[in-house]
């Protein structure tokens, strides 16, 4: 039986990934995060996790926060300031949820 990787090939380098996530911008990490939902996800669970993951970015370009220097300090303060505009914890859950997923 014939495999797209060789026995020793990992199935997915996190040292690979990692160096591509320094060199992204917003816009391009978006892309390549929808990209992702769409071969892995549901229409519906796709457009529900861009939304979530738009707001995440549009609150890190108004904070100047630069996609390669986003850490968990920014999602705790994103996800006070979706408590402060009276969101509901599960609300805040999700969002929190998503950007994990989007920062894999």
């Amino acid at each position: 039986m014939s495999s797209a990787f060789p026995p020793s090939a990992p199935v997915h380098a996190a040292a690979s990934s990692q160096n591509l996530s320094q060199s992204l911008d917003w816009n391009e990490a978006f892309r390549e995060f929808s990209r992702h939902l769409q071969a892995t996800r549901a229409k519906k669970t796709q457009r529900y996790s861009e939304v979530q993951v738009g707001g995440l970015i549009r609150w890190a370009t108004r904070e100047n926060v630069p996609f390669a220097g986003f850490g968990k300090r920014h999602i705790d303060r994103f996800l006070i300031l979706r408590a402060e505009e009276g969101c509901a914890p599960m609300t805040i859950h999700h969002s929190a949820v998503c950007a994990k997923v989007f920062f894999p």
